[in-house]
C-alpha cells in the first residue's frame, strides 16, 4: 500500500507535468499545416501510408484526416516532427 508521502509525491509530479505542458503550449511558434494520412484517405496519397504526414493542401486536409501544425528538424534517421500552435 503507498504511504501518504508517496501519494502526494506521485500527485506533485503529475501537477508539475502538467504545468510544464502548458507552459510549452503558450510558447509554441506557429507552424507548418500538416494532414495525417489515415487508412480511408491513403489511396489519395500515392506512395504513402496511413500514419504520414503530408504537407496540407490550400483547401484543408480530407475529412478523415486530422490537421495538425508544427515543423520537422535534423535529417535522416534523427528527423522528428515538432508540434507547434497552428497559424489563425
Amino acid at each position: 500500500m503507498a504511504t501518504p508521502n508517496g501519494r502526494w509525491l506521485a500527485v506533485g509530479g503529475v501537477l508539475a507535468f502538467v504545468a510544464g505542458c502548458l507552459t510549452g503550449i503558450r510558447s509554441d511558434e506557429t507552424g507548418q499545416r500538416y494532414c495525417v494520412i489515415t487508412p480511408a484517405s491513403v489511396a489519395a496519397h500515392p506512395g504513402s501510408s496511413a500514419g504520414q504526414l503530408v504537407e496540407a493542401p490550400d483547401d484543408g486536409c480530407l475529412d478523415t484526416e486530422h490537421e495538425v501544425c508544427g515543423r520537422f528538424e535534423g535529417s535522416d534517421e534523427s528527423r522528428r516532427f515538432v508540434s507547434e500552435s497552428c497559424p489563425d
